[in-house]
Parts: structure tokens; C-alpha cells; sequence
């Protein structure tokens, strides 16, 4: 369950973070694409949401945020990036 990953993740040197969740944009080139990560944070903004994380690669960007927020931070991106 949630307790044996929790201590799987501490075991690994992480400490779990109750309460955060994320939203993953993927796609070539999206974690590249500076454009596109300062729109996605002024929508954040915008909602008022605190972006804890931001984490890239080529093909996806990552932000962590309060997990009830992961919803509205969700469909704010959705409409500005589409």
C-alpha cells in the first residue's frame, strides 16, 4: 500500500510529500521550449497556484503543485497550450 512506497521512496534517500501532485505536459520537444514553460507559469500564476517543482526532458514538463490544484492548473493548461 501507501505506507511500503512511502518507505520504499525513503529507503531511496526521497521524502514523500503528502498533499502535492502533479501535471505532466508531453510532447516532442516540451521540456525544451522556454516559450512554453513561461505560459504555463503565468497561468499558475494567474490561478493563484504555487508551483513547488518544475521538472523537463524533451518530451515532457512536469510542475508540482497542492493537489487540489492539480485539477484547475490541468485545465488552465489545457486551454492555453492547445
Amino acid at each position: 500500500g501507501l505506507d511500503a512506497f512511502d518507505a520504499s521512496l525513503r529507503d531511496l534517500g526521497a521524502e514523500p510529500r503528502p498533499g502535492l501532485g502533479t501535471v505532466t505536459l508531453a510532447g516532442p520537444g516540451v521540456g525544451t521550449d522556454s516559450g512554453l514553460l513561461g505560459r504555463c507559469l503565468g497561468a499558475a500564476a494567474g490561478l493563484g497556484i504555487d508551483v513547488r517543482a518544475v521538472h523537463g526532458s524533451p518530451l515532457q514538463l512536469t510542475f508540482v503543485v497542492e493537489a487540489a490544484r492539480v485539477g484547475d492548473l490541468t485545465r488552465e493548461l489545457h486551454r492555453a497550450t492547445l
